[in-house]
C-alpha cells in the first residue's frame, strides 16, 4: 500500500503557556501543502526499512515508533517492508518526521483492517508528538493544546505558497525556551481565522511566537522574510519553530522570477499549493 505524507505550515502560531509537564499549550492554524513524503508499506516475515536519506531504524525514528505503538495497541503479530522516500526537509518546521508517522499509522490501519477512525488514529498519534494529529488529518485546521484539540476549517479559497528553506535548522527546543523567557508575539488567532477564511488582509494579524526567537538564532530567516515582502508577498511567515519561510500567492501572482532569484541563494525553494 502506498501513502503520501504531505508537509505542514502554520499560517499563525501562539504560544498560549506552558503546563506543568513541560508541555506548551498552543493555539495554530495549520494547513498542508503540496510537498510530501511517500510511504510504501507491506506485510512481509521479517520487519525492514529503507529510505532515501540517513535515518536508523529505532527509537529516534517516529515511523519506528508509530509501527511499535500501533503493534502493541492492537496486539498486531505482524512485520512489515517498509519504504520511504523523503521529499519534506527536515529541521524546517514542516512536520516531516510527524507526517511519514501519521501515513504509517493510516497504512496499519488499513492493511491490518482496523477500520480507525481518524479521530481514534489521531488520539493515539498524539502520544507521538504534537503535530502527528493534525498529519493524521490533512486538512485544514484550527489546533490547540499540545496538538490534540483539531476542528477543520471549512472548505475556503486557497492560496498558492512559495517556501524557502535556508540550509541551517534551528532547535525547536532552544526556540521554545528563548520564547518561555522572553517577549513573544502573540497573534490574534480568531481574527487570524477569519481573515484566512475570508482570504482578507491576512498580513495584517498573521504571526508566529517563535519566528524572533529562530530569527536570533538564524538571521537568515529574517533575510528571506524581508526578501519576500520586498517582492510584494505580504503575507509571509515563518512556519511552526523554522528555519523554512512561505509566502501566501495569489493564483494570479507571477513568482518565476522570484523564485529563480531565490534558488540562487536557497536551494529549496518551491511554489506549490495549499490543498
Amino acid at each position: 500500500m502506498i501513502e503520501k505524507a504531505y508537509g505542514k505550515i502554520n499560517i499563525s502560531l501562539d504560544i498560549v503557556g506552558k503546563r506543568s509537564d513541560g508541555y506548551h499549550e498552543l493555539d495554530m492554524i495549520m494547513v498542508p501543502v503540496g510537498i510530501y513524503d511517500t510511504l510504501y508499506l507491506k506485510k512481509d516475515r521479517e520487519m525492514s526499512f529503507v529510505s532515501n536519506c540517513a535515518l536508523r531504524w529505532d527509537e529516534s525514528n517516529l515511523i519506528y515508533k508509530a509501527v511499535m505503538l500501533m503493534k502493541k495497541t492492537f496486539s498486531l503479530d505482524s512485520n512489515y517492508s517498509i519504504r520511504l522516500i523523503k521529499r519534506i526537509p527536515e529541521q524546517a518546521g514542516m512536520a516531516g518526521g510527524s507526517a511519514d508517522c501519521a501515513a504509517v499509522m493510516r497504512l496499519i490501519n488499513k492493511v491490518e483492517k482496523l477500520n480507525l477512525s481518524r479521530r481514534e488514529l489521531a488520539a493515539l498519534g498524539v502520544k507521538l508528538g504534537a503535530d502527528v494529529p493534525f498529519c493524521i488529518y490533512q486538512e485544514a485546521a484550527r489546533v490547540k493544546g499540545i496538538g490534540e484539540k483539531i476542528r477543520v476549517l471549512p472548505e475556503h479559497e486557497k492560496y498558492d505558497v512559495v517556501i524557502i528553506k535556508p540550509d541551517k535548522g534551528v532547535s525547536t527546543a532552544i526556540a521554545f525556551k528563548m520564547a518561555d523567557e522572553g517577549e513573544c508575539l502573540h497573534p490574534d488567532m480568531d481574527k487570524v481565522e477569519e481573515l484566512y477564511l475570508s482570504h482578507g488582509e491576512l498580513e495584517t494579524v498573521m504571526g508566529n511566537s517563535l519566528q524572533q526567537p529562530a530569527i536570533s538564532m538564524l538571521p537568515e530567516i529574517e533575510d528571506i522574510l524581508n526578501e519576500c515582502k520586498n517582492a510584494g508577498f505580504t503575507k509571509s511567515l515563518m512556519t511552526g519553530s523554522g528555519s523554512a519561510v512561505f509566502a501566501l500567492v495569489e493564483k494570479h501572482q507571477n513568482v518565476t522570477e522570484f523564485i529563480k532569484r531565490m534558488k540562487k541563494k536557497y536551494k529549496f525553494t518551491y511554489k506549490t499549493q495549499i490543498i
